[in-house]
């Protein structure tokens, strides 16, 4: 049996020669630059453990800004390597002081530049889920589905035409359907050339 070394573990995996990375915040002193200093060990242990780096934004970080800011980066950084992780870990976020609005908007971005057909089939799920609660919720679902769309659009029409059923506002619903058309019609006239 093939024994490993201890150095060779911790360019590996961080956390076998150090283990439990998230709960060296707790021996931080409590001081004003405490928070930008677990949001940079944030982004650093976010590479190899999102899920170690959420539990550091949700435990060891005082909340306010800097914790949404964290919270919005790590959300971005994690959408990259695991999209439907990282969007169910920001929709289950509070609903107050906008963090999870922000977060939900980083990660279907992200997620659409590198896979729009699956970001969409999330949107739309989410959509109905949300369609389903308070009209706030609904507010975000139509803003989740525009940025989508506004996103994707230019280079993925039927997607967008795809999820554009799912914004309950007629009237913003009209005007992003107009836009798919647009863009539908000038990738047809690339096609054409």
């Amino acid at each position: 049996m093939r024994q490993s070394s201890g150095a060779f573990e911790a360019e590996v995996n961080p956390t076998a020669v150090y283990p439990g990375p998230e709960r060296w915040g707790r021996e931080l002193p409590e001081d004003p630059d405490r928070n930008e200093l677990v949001a940079a060990v944030v982004t650093e242990i976010a590479q190899y453990s999102p899920e170690a780096a959420a539990r550091i934004v949700a435990e060891e970080m005082t909340p306010g800004p800097t914790q949404h800011l964290a919270a919005i980066d790590l959300a971005t950084q994690w959408a990259r390597t695991n999209p439907e992780q990282a969007a169910a870990w920001v929709a289950a976020f509070p609903e107050e002081h906008g963090v999870r609005d922000s977060a939900l908007q980083a990660v279907v971005s992200a997620w659409s530049s590198d896979d729009p057909e699956a970001a969409g089939q999330w949107l739309a799920s989410f959509a109905d889920t949300l369609s389903e609660g308070r009209s706030p919720r609904v507010l975000l679902s139509d803003t989740l589905i525009g940025d989508f769309i506004n996103q994707i659009s230019p280079t993925h029409a039927d997607i967008a035409l795809g999820i554009v059923d799912k914004i309950a506002d007629a009237s913003t619903r009209q005007v992003h359907l107009e836009n798919i058309v647009r863009h539908w019609l000038r990738l047809d006239r690339r096609e054409e050339r």
